[in-house]
């Protein structure tokens, strides 16, 4: 029963989802608005400075990339952009045109269904993993996903008080964001999925959630 509500849950969130979306861009110029993304996505990517390098070339993961993600600054890399929504953003925005990223590859998919022949050096999972059906799927999926020695960046709104956490869980009111924890558990499902976090960063914080960017590598398994 448990399972069904969870599933019924992030399919509402998904027909929200487009929804949101096609009303936040009705009015909005196209040209405007993708300029003003790729300062934003810039200005994240500064805040990574120090702790990952992106090399021209590099494959890399756009996780749950929206129609707008970070994919629309990394024209030096070899993008995969995956999003359970893509072929609705593709019919349903006028906005987004995959043709206008050739060097990305667009793929409709679930983060947990998500399957590659490749892995790749960087995987980004940006203000999306509460956003999944399956949380611990997930993160199972992105380090998958992941070369040894590979990096996730992630971020994510996370809780700053237990009991808040738990009325939000109890009773939820946001139905976009179907998983509500703490930080120190998105933590431990890293790690336990072999991602040592390397940076942690809270990037804004308000009165219920802090905002928070993490840099986590996929470890070594070393054979004795």
């Amino acid at each position: 029963m448990k399972k069904v509500s969870r599933n019924l849950q992030w399919s509402l969130a998904q027909q929200l989802e487009i929804r949101w979306w096609r009303r936040y861009l009705d009015k909005k110029d196209k040209k405007t608005y993708y300029a003003w993304k790729r300062d934003y996505w810039s200005n994240f990517l500064s805040k990574t400075i120090g702790h990952l390098t992106l090399i021209p070339g590099m494959k890399v993961l756009d996780a749950g990339s929206g129609p707008a993600g970070i994919f629309t600054i990394l024209h030096d890399q070899q993008v995969t952009a995956i999003d359970p929504l893509i072929e609705s953003y593709r019919k349903q925005l006028p906005h987004f045109d995959p043709d206008d990223f050739p060097y990305g590859n667009f793929v409709n998919s679930t983060l947990e269904d998500f399957q590659s022949a490749v892995q790749f050096d960087v995987v980004f999972c940006l203000n999306v993993i509460n956003h999944v059906r399956h949380l611990e799927s997930s993160i199972e999926a992105l380090s998958c996903s992941i070369i040894k020695e590979g990096f996730l960046v992630l971020s994510v709104d996370a809780h700053r008080y237990k009991l808040l956490k738990h009325i939000f869980q109890l009773f939820p009111a946001d139905a976009l964001h179907p998983h509500q924890q703490l930080l120190d558990h998105y933590l431990q499902l890293l790690e336990r999925n072999g991602l040592i976090i390397q940076h942690k960063e809270l990037l804004n914080q308000e009165a219920i959630f802090g905002y928070w960017l993490i840099i986590a590598k996929k470890e070594v398994t070393i054979t004795p």
